[in-house]
């Protein structure tokens, strides 16, 4: 009885388990579920009945067509099946029928037409079909110019949760504090997706659009007056031919939103500020050849965002966050170093190297950092306080990037010792990085190993494969274009050089992986299928000359 209760426990935590990463997972793939392809003015057009009227040359000819359009197809609807089998009424149920059919076609023509009843209309029923996590409010209202504007009511960053959830080995549930930049930046994403779903949706429903804005805002309070007020948080003019060229279930939200002019603000911690909603002006008139914002329009554009962040109440300065943080890295850094008993000055060359890529200090905070190095060469360091604090302020990438530039400083003076591992380990764990992570850094900062064997390893863990895996073609394929897909340049286009290096490293390391233990497969393996074998050369059957195709593909 106590082993049954044991597993109804464990399924039931797993079951906790998978629902809270699923609400997660949702959250940020909000932009996935747009529509796959944005339908445009073709393909409404054919949802329209043939008309001996001629087709418009712009989408205000539908305006004027479209009562004439709606008597035609009620005239010329036929008599359905069911007016034969079931021959009561007649005559009343085909005028029910004509009426249905001629409102969806002044429905559709007016619609196409740019209609602000019909446009709004179909905007707002296309949002109601959509299946969201949360429950939102929409406010849609077309300008004098025609424009469509899109208002959401954001939920709050309560629906982010403060608590992670986690297996124990012993299949039990566990939960940890989500540091505060991770929700944050969780946050930001999907208020991002959230924008461009609803940007999506509406494009698609409304084929005479060309472009919309899409704001969110949020309940605040006036710091000035202590009056309620909205917020705004995302604004975005979305341009249609812009986003029907776009992969969204591929895309990150935040970078996909770099394609269109927004405004997005993320502060300190990555907290969202609020910013100016983008006003109903097109974007014509401040781009210039080419569709690109002139120089003079975006320091325009920065000076009315700047304008805007000064109304609100002064925030804390972030150089001494910044300056913290390089505090932090450095002692984690030393004590990492000085783990051996040594601390040579390869590593203090190549620890201030690091500091200075990830952190760029100005002249005088180097200075402080180089008093700092001084006193932690002999002086105890905490390294459990130093990494909480680093795990709360620091994305997991960042976290990874630096443990990643600590074992580069550690391999400076040729090989790390063990001593300087175990600690470079601790340090990670403490940072949320897993073991596995630490190994692949290790492998692949590694030098060229000399033996197959530890040339497989450091394959396989560049592709993320266990070590017993059983090797074949097609999983090598299917793993290296994973790799090479999630670590595509086009990802981390909008991103630092510190992503753009480790993408590229790990680009190049799953290529690599993938030519090494391709050449370990068995020759019959190594080929591709095999091709179907010409016909013999004395074959009975008649040879049919064409001199065009000889031309092309040879005699």
């Amino acid at each position: 009885m106590a082993r049954t209760r044991n597993v109804i426990a464990k399924v039931s935590a797993a079951a906790e388990h998978r629902r809270n990463e699923a609400h997660i997972e949702a959250l940020l793939n909000l932009h996935a579920r747009a529509p796959a392809r944005i339908r445009g003015r073709a393909e409404w057009e054919r949802a329209l009945p043939p008309s001996r009227l001629p087709r418009p040359d712009d989408s205000a000819g539908y305006l004027a067509q479209a009562e004439e359009r709606s008597r035609e197809a009620a005239e010329s609807l036929r008599k359905p099946l069911s007016c034969y089998l079931l021959p009561f009424f007649v005559a009343r149920r085909m005028q029910r029928l004509r009426d249905k059919e001629a409102a969806r076609v002044s429905s559709l023509a007016r619609l196409l037409g740019g209609d602000p009843a019909a446009v709004a209309a179909a905007v707002q029923d296309a949002f109601t079909r959509l299946s969201l996590p949360f429950a939102i409010g929409v406010r849609v209202a077309c300008t004098a110019r025609g424009a469509l504007k899109v208002e959401i009511d954001l939920p709050g960053d309560n629906v982010i949760p403060k608590e992670r959830s986690s297996l124990t080995k012993t299949g039990r549930i566990s939960y940890r504090n989500w540091p505060e930049r991770d929700r944050n930046e969780t946050y930001a994403r999907a208020v991002a997706a959230l924008a461009l779903l609803l940007g999506a949706a509406a494009l698609d429903a409304a084929p005479s659009l060309g472009a919309i804005i899409v704001s969110g805002v949020i309940p605040a309070v006036d710091p000035r007056t202590g009056r309620d007020t909205v917020a705004c948080l995302v604004s975005a003019r979305l341009r249609r031919d812009t986003l029907a060229a776009l992969r969204l279930d591929r895309t990150d939200p935040i970078a996909a939103l770099e394609n269109f002019e927004h405004r997005l603000d993320p502060g300190r911690g990555a907290a969202l500020r609020p910013v100016t909603p983008l006003e109903e002006e097109p974007e014509e008139a401040l781009a210039g050849a080419g569709g690109q914002m002139p120089s003079a329009g975006r320091r325009k554009l920065r000076r009315a965002a700047a304008s805007a962040r000064d109304t609100r109440a002064p925030a804390a300065p972030e150089a001494p966050f910044e300056r913290e943080l390089a505090a932090d890295a450095l002692r984690l850094a030393i004590a990492c170093a000085r783990s051996d008993g040594r601390f040579d000055a390869a590593e203090i060359a190549a620890i201030g190297r690091m500091l200075e890529d990830r952190f760029a200090p100005d002249a005088l905070e180097r200075k402080r950092l180089d008093l700092l190095r001084e006193e932690l060469a002999g002086a105890p360091i905490d390294v459990a306080r130093a990494a909480q604090r680093l795990r709360e302020r620091l994305a997991p990438l960042e976290r990874q990037l630096l443990i990643e530039g600590i074992l580069a400083a550690l391999r400076e003076k040729g090989a790390a010792a063990d001593a300087e591992l175990r600690l470079l380990e601790n340090v990670a764990a403490k940072l949320d990085i897993s073991s596995v992570a630490v190994n692949d850094m290790r492998q692949r900062a590694a030098p060229a190993a000399s033996t197959p064997e530890t040339d497989r390893e450091q394959w396989l863990a560049a592709l993320e494969l266990p070590g017993d895996v059983k090797l074949a073609r097609a999983l090598i394929e299917r793993t290296a274009a994973r790799i090479l897909d999630t670590y595509a340049e086009e990802r981390f286009a909008s991103l630092g050089s510190d992503f753009q290096a480790m993408a590229g490293q790990r680009r190049d390391g799953a290529a690599a992986a993938r030519r090494g233990l391709l050449d370990l497969l068995p020759p019959e393996e190594r080929r591709d299928a095999p091709q179907a074998p010409p016909p013999p050369s004395d074959s009975s059957a008649p040879r049919r000359d064409n001199p065009d195709l000889d031309a092309i593909f040879g005699n």
